[in-house]
């Protein structure tokens, strides 16, 4: 059963807009809100092909494709892949790319609760941040986005 989505995203920091926009996530910073329609999500479910990757549509099969994607979403598909080795120590790369260690109840394994970012989202920067805790904050962000309003797993 497909149920509604909603979900208001938050206004990021003025502080890391510049980084936003320096790696072409700006545009996807503009969404207000994100509202799945399940009518469309359940029409779209009927006519895929598993076997052929596809959908079938009145006026023919249709897929999306990564440049799909990147054309849609105004964001860049090219340069390094963002995935890795699985052997990590998560405690010390959430301190490198995200400024904290999470507390034992904000993961399940090696998955971060969402509010984990919000919470993040919502802390106030120190009055001069540095460059690396921009950083931290605007990787929180893209993960909030990316998991919350692009690709919400209910």
């Amino acid at each position: 059963l497909i149920t509604s989505y909603y979900h208001t995203i938050p206004k990021p920091q003025p502080q890391i807009v510049p980084l936003l926009s320096f790696i072409g996530f700006q545009h996807i910073a503009l969404i207000k809100q994100c509202r799945i329609d399940p009518l469309v999500i359940t029409a779209l479910i009927e006519r895929w092909r598993p076997k052929t990757h596809t959908f079938h549509l009145p006026w023919g099969e249709c897929t999306s494709t990564l440049e799909d994607v990147a054309l849609y979403l105004s964001i860049r598909v090219d340069g390094r892949v963002v995935i890795g080795p699985n052997f990590l120590d998560w405690d010390e790369l959430c301190d490198k790319l995200l400024g904290k260690i999470p507390p034992d109840n904000a993961h399940k394994g090696v998955t971060l609760k969402l509010t984990r970012f919000l919470t993040t989202l919502h802390a106030p920067l120190p009055g001069e941040p540095t460059i690396h805790q921009l950083q931290c904050r605007c990787r929180a962000y893209i993960m909030y986005m990316i998991c919350c309003a692009l690709i919400p797993i209910t």
